[in-house]
């Protein structure tokens, strides 16, 4: 009869505990940023001058971007407005919880992130062709690459 008490209370703390546990992943789910639909996928860079074949970009919906030239890095990106921002991982980049883990991801994947950004105005943006301009000016065309 002296333990039902305390087994209530820690009953009681469980549930409380899991309570928040839940709300915090509802909360980061919500708040987590997703990329956008336009720009998931595959896609060759292609020059607009020569139109020849350039580097492979994978945008994949929880920010992250895979380049493939000569060799393979990862970045994350994101869309704001009219602008594609890629590479706004930086060393500057506070310690949030979000960039922490896409820094372990890099680990885990053997990738040093990038420690650049860039902004591209996004011209146009169709299911199978995006057009972006970048900061000096010049164009770019992505395609999309059937999967």
């Amino acid at each position: 009869m002296i333990d039902a008490p305390k087994t209530l209370k820690r009953r009681r703390r469980k549930r409380i505990v899991a309570l928040v546990v839940l709300v915090s992943l509802v909360l980061a789910w919500w708040n987590w940023p997703r990329g956008d639909a336009r720009f998931l996928g595959k896609w060759r860079l292609v020059d607009p001058t020569s139109m020849q074949p350039g580097s492979t970009l994978q945008f994949a919906g929880i920010g992250i971007l895979t380049v493939t030239d000569q060799f393979q890095w990862l970045t994350d990106w994101r869309v704001q407005g009219d602008e594609l921002q890629i590479g706004r991982l930086s060393a500057s980049t506070g310690g949030g919880l979000r960039s922490r883990l896409l820094r372990k991801f890099f680990l885990w994947a053997s990738q040093a992130p990038v420690v650049w950004r860039t902004d591209f105005k996004i011209l146009s943006a169709t299911s199978q062709e995006i057009r972006l301009k970048s900061p000096d000016g010049s164009e770019s065309v992505l395609r999309r690459v059937p999967e």
